[in-house]
């Protein structure tokens, strides 16, 4: 069986919590954000202040990709800047032993996976991608190789699910596409 290769792990779900104590917050580069219960974002370019007041929580999303929540400004006149070079450091230094223990436990996960395929335990490689999938949802390898066990332990129709729900995320994957369609053509 063709090793894997882990390309990219997608950190979702982290949200940095900033206390502002401001009336007014600038951004150095374009941002969509949300105050308090809106629904929808609403887009704010570069240097337009993003107006506070007390009380008020604004989740923020980076052009970077890097989630912020923005709690309790004060009624003050003072303002506040956030570069974001500053802001891109913090996110590093904060997420970089969440990165890599996580990444950790994703490779050996679909390293012992692969094995128990390689020994023809595709129960028990099932058993395992599934708790995998269920820990680590939306990657394209966990959900390839979820559909590879699914597949060789002949339930086809999970083994389709996932492979089509990998393909969402990453379209490109050759692998998972033949596979898939060989899947369909022995239904």
């Amino acid at each position: 069986m063709k090793t894997l290769k882990f390309t990219s792990i997608f950190l979702t779900g982290i949200v940095f919590s900033l206390n502002i104590q401001a009336a007014e917050v600038v951004f150095e580069s374009n941002i969509k954000y949300k105050k308090n219960e809106a629904t929808e974002f609403a887009e704010l370019k570069t240097q337009e202040p993003l107006v506070m007041e007390n009380g008020d929580r604004v989740f923020v999303s980076m052009n970077e990709g890097i989630p912020l929540l923005i709690l309790s400004a004060s009624q003050t006149n003072s303002k506040i800047t956030i570069p974001n070079s500053q802001l891109s450091m913090v996110a590093l230094e904060q997420t970089r032993p969440y990165l890599e223990k996580t990444t950790n436990e994703i490779i050996e996960g679909l390293r012992r996976v692969e094995y128990l395929i390689s020994r023809r335990d595709y129960t028990q490689a099932v058993n395992r991608i599934t708790a995998l999938k269920e820990k680590h949802k939306g990657l394209s390898s966990v959900l390839f190789l979820s559909g590879t066990a699914n597949y060789l332990a002949n339930n086809k129709s999970v083994a389709i699910k996932d492979l089509e729900n990998g393909l969402i995320i990453n379209p490109e994957d050759s692998s998972a596409k033949k596979l898939l369609e060989k899947i369909k053509k022995e239904i």
